[in-house]
């Protein structure tokens, strides 16, 4: 049964081109989707007037108070519209190119 499973595995794997170059190339395509993401709400964030700081899993406003009162919903709706234009635009490119180098971009947007 485990020689079995491991077989088909393996035969998936070959047949949907997952090799490990695809799955090296997961760590950093996060760690930018992460960046992509928060980059998107600092910019919506700057665009309103805020002075803002940027990390990797947050972006804020160095104040501690928005200019605005509505900022701190469109600073929110920032990250999201960001990797939503990731994903539309990942998906572009693997459904054009059928590259498997641009899946991880469509993936982390999806997790996101």
């Amino acid at each position: 049964m485990i020689t079995f499973l491991a077989q088909r595995i393996g035969s998936d794997l070959r047949e949907s081109r997952i090799d490990s170059t695809l799955a090296l190339l997961m760590v950093p395509v996060a760690f930018l989707s992460y960046l992509f993401h928060e980059c998107g709400h600092w910019t919506v964030g700057e665009l309103l007037g805020n002075d803002m700081v940027l990390g990797l899993n947050y972006a804020d406003v160095s104040s501690g108070a928005y200019a605005g009162p509505s900022d701190a919903l469109l600073v929110s709706l920032g990250g999201p519209l960001f990797t939503l234009l990731q994903a539309l635009v990942a998906w572009l490119i693997v459904e054009r190119t059928k590259s498997m180098a641009a899946y991880p971009f469509l993936f982390f947007a999806a997790f996101c």
